[in-house]
């Protein structure tokens, strides 16, 4: 799974739960609740793409 898939949705859900919070749209308990399935959104997507990045397999060690 390519971790932009969760990022992107989860970066405009924290954009669009700052954006009605102040703009009086939402009260602060549901932006809040906006905002945070956001930042997990972006957790997961941070979390899948540092794992993706790891590489797999041995290290790279040399032997002596």
């Amino acid at each position: 799974m390519n971790a932009l898939v969760l990022w992107i949705p989860g970066m405009l859900l924290i954009v669009i739960g700052a954006m009605l919070l102040a703009l009086g749209r939402l009260d602060f308990g549901a932006a809040l609740a906006v905002i945070g399935i956001g930042i997990a959104l972006e957790t997961v997507g941070t979390l899948l793409w540092v794992r993706q990045r790891k590489p797999s397999g041995t290290t790279s060690r040399r032997r002596a």
